[in-house]
């Protein structure tokens, strides 16, 4: 397995927890922990070295080290050295820190270890809960500190030695400091928070008794304990922090080099699992490799298990620093890099969670609450989900499942709630019932504040709903996905999909298409109206058949291609480089989103490979550089600008093995179909299709296949062809029968 190291990586993920330590927070400890997006930690723990006398003694940072299983820094604190390691795993981090005198230091040293945070309630201000909800309560007793909120998340911060000095306070949300890190046209700014050391230790500290439960929306503490350091000699410090979903049952005793020891053994285990089914990807295109492990990092740190029968199935969490609960078309796209894992389990739970979820009227909610909320700030919900639903892209994701794995009873758990959503559709949202449907809130989009939606979205209640394309467009492929499946089920489809995709292309050129300028437009639900905003969605319809072949000419060449509309040097774009509003580096107003793009390949490779080819060359030419799965990016650098450790940044994963190395899998085999880029030397091993262990290897123009170490296949050209094997039998098709002479088969295994 590719030795990953992530020198970059400031970051370090449990399952609900999630820590982080940047460059300016260079002190012992854990600067900054996040608790399923509930409650931050800013800091969770910094250590201070005092000398006897209470001066603080400056500790500067020395050197880092960090792995996807721990991350060592050392610092030089004047008289001794200090070695950190941390470690998290699950639901528990752990720090240990080793103390030992400088040679220049006397054979003893009596110092004082002070520890110090602030643990913050949804600083973020999202409107989760009502105010008498946004308290925690915490207990500071020796050398434990107990935090709950309600009876939903408990966490203990527990160290090694019994304070001799301690204190615990609330503070005013004044005292917490705020810096803005983002901020875009009609979307919620973000804010980093930080509890100053002055805020943190203005407390009286100097009793040994157990403290009062103290309340309230923030609180501060802060504890001492003497250090005595001998020559030759090196002292352990340990404190771990633990999290349980639910009231506390912790096991009660000190941390220990013990308890640290098992954690990080475990972390290591579960990492060593993890990466044996992961395929293996050599190039000398270093930012290919850097970017394709980093993303199997990113999907083994989102995951998320929750003991809550609405969780009843693992799923990989959209970003464990801002968005924890679970998501409709982002699951939808997550599900696409699990695929390539040598285990069906990841990919197949992914989407699950929903159908669990699903409202009796049949409507899929976008959005699964990990925690109840305030409904009067979530479209009229106290529940929990959201009342609202999103873009069904699981409508690509099961299919791509399905055919990798071959689980029927995958779609048979899928088939018949996604009836029932289809009819929901067609019931409540299809006003005209001319086979489009409406959303009634941006949130619903998934695009958030793109400026097709600045005129419809200023007098909020009297705002017309819209008919989005790509909305539409999902739902297209969604009837055409149901009348697949029910044909692999061996059931009989009901006839009204396939009217209901008729209507739906039909209604699409009608309604949507302006043929004069060759672009779809949402339109006013129910009415003919068109929002004339040139955004990604409008070209979107060219990965289905609803376009016919003059306007889906024009679609390709005046608009993906021209390098004045959606051809960017970062392609594609969210809105039109030709649009006013068009920022290339702004959220849904020019940003370069990865799952739009993939879906741009995925849906153009069939009829128009060399437009698929020429996206997925310069997207990765340009994004993949130091990339570290962002949100999105900007649309003519590539550089990152979302938050990073996003789920659906994982997608390069797919690009890489299905685009670059070639790999479809089908129902029974895998389809040989790369696109032409840059990339002319990499090889894959590792990858299992129904029940075959395949690596491919491309060297300029030159293929080589080697199917479970029995077969040789090898090109001296690009050919695509089509692979079964059943049994000791290989079935080779091509696209075309004369390239089958093209293709040379050799036997590895004489009894083969």
């Amino acid at each position: 397995m590719y030795q990953l190291n992530l020198p970059d990586i400031d970051e370090q993920f449990g399952n609900l927890i999630a820590l982080r330590k940047i460059e300016e927070q260079g002190f012992p400890g854990i600067a900054q922990l996040f608790i399923a997006s509930v409650i931050q930690c800013q800091p969770l723990a910094e250590v201070e070295l005092l000398s006897a006398i209470g001066t603080p003694i400056v500790v500067t940072e020395l050197s880092a080290e960090k792995t996807p299983i721990s991350h060592i820094r050392t610092y030089d604190a004047d008289c001794c050295l200090i070695r950190e390691e941390t470690v998290v795993y699950g639901d528990t981090a752990g720090v240990r820190l080793s103390f030992s005198l400088k040679d220049d230091q006397p054979e003893e040293l009596g110092l004082n270890l002070q520890v110090s945070g602030g643990l913050l309630m949804s600083p973020q201000g999202v409107p989760y809960h009502w105010k008498e909800e946004k308290l925690i309560q915490g207990v500071f007793h020796k050398s434990q500190l107990d935090v709950h909120w309600r009876d939903k998340i408990s966490m203990r911060l527990n160290f090694s030695e019994v304070f001799t000095t301690q204190g615990l306070d609330s503070i005013v949300e004044d005292e917490v400091e705020k810096r803005l890190y983002f901020s875009t046209f009609n979307a919620k700014k973000r804010y980093t928070y930080w509890v100053s050391k002055e805020s943190r230790q203005r407390m009286q500290a100097g009793s040994t008794a157990p403290f009062e439960k103290v309340e309230g929306r923030n609180l501060v503490y802060v504890g001492k304990l003497p250090l005595l350091l001998r020559q030759g000699e090196s002292k352990d410090y340990v404190f771990t922090v633990s999290v349980i979903n639910g009231p506390a049952t912790f096991r009660q005793g000190l941390a220990s080099v013990k308890a640290f020891t098992e954690l990080k053994s475990a972390k290591t285990l579960a990492w060593h699992e993890f990466s044996s089914k992961v395929p293996e990807l050599e190039s000398p295109h270093t930012e290919l490799v850097d970017t394709f492990y980093k993303s199997w990092f990113v999907l083994f740190s989102n995951q998320i298990q929750m003991d809550d029968p609405r969780f009843v199935h693992p799923f990989t969490s959209v970003n464990k620093f801002h968005y924890y609960n679970q998501f409709f078309w982002d699951s939808g796209f997550h599900a696409i890099p699990w695929i390539w894992l040598n285990d069906k389990t990841p990919a197949e739970s992914e989407l699950k969670n929903f159908v669990l979820n699903q409202w009796r009227n049949g409507m899929i909610p976008y959005e699964l609450f990990l925690y109840d909320v305030n409904g009067r700030e979530w479209m009229e919900t106290d529940a929990l989900t959201t009342a609202a639903t999103q873009p069904p892209v699981l409508a690509i994701s099961l299919m791509e499942i399905f055919r990798k794995f071959g689980n029927r009873e995958f779609l048979e758990f899928f088939y018949e709630p996604l009836l029932r959503y289809e009819q929901w559709l067609w019931k409540y949202r299809d006003l005209e019932k001319r086979g489009l449907s409406y959303f009634y809130h941006i949130w619903e989009t998934g695009c958030d504040n793109s400026p097709k939606y600045d005129g419809v979205t200023r007098h909020r209640l009297f705002d017309p709903a819209i008919e989005g394309v790509d909305s539409n467009v999902f739902i297209y492929l969604l009837r055409q996905t149901l009348v697949e499946m029910a044909r692999i089920l061996g059931k009989t489809s009901p006839a009204y999909l396939l009217e209901r995709i008729e209507l739906t292309k039909e209604s699409m050129n009608t309604y949507m298409l302006d043929e004069e300028d060759g672009f779809y437009y949402d339109v006013w639900a129910a009415d003919t109206t068109q929002v004339r905003v040139k955004t990604f969605s409008g070209i979107l319809p060219l990965i289905t058949d609803i376009p016919d072949a003059a306007i889906r000419e024009k679609l390709v060449n005046s608009y993906l291609l021209s390098e004045k509309e959606f051809n960017s040097p970062c392609p594609v774009p969210s809105v039109s480089m030709s649009e006013p509003t068009f920022n290339s580096s702004d959220f849904w107003r020019g940003a370069n989103w990865p799952q739009i793009t993939w879906t741009f390949i995925y849906g153009l490779k069939k009829q128009h490979p060399q437009a698929a080819a020429l996206i997925l060359d310069k997207y990765l030419a340009t994004s993949a550089k130091q990339h570290l799965c962002n949100e999105y990016c900007d649309s003519m650098t590539g550089l990152d600008v979302g938050l990073p450790y996003q789920g659906w940044g994982t997608l390069y994963i797919d690009l890489i093995v299905r685009h670059l190395a070639g790999i479809e899998p089908l129902m029974d085999g895998f389809r040989f179909h790369p696109l032409e880029t840059r990339y002319h030397q990499f090889s894959l091993k590792n990858i299992e299709i129904h029940g075959m262990r395949l690596s491919v290897e491309k060297t300029g123009d030159h293929w080589v296949f080697v199917i479970d170490d029995d077969f040789r296949l090898s090109l001296d050209e690009t050919v695509c062809f089509s692979l079964r094997k059943a049994g000791p039998v290989v079935e080779i098709i091509c696209d075309e029968a004369a390239h089958r002479e093209k293709i040379k088969l050799q036997v590895l295994d004489p009894s083969a």
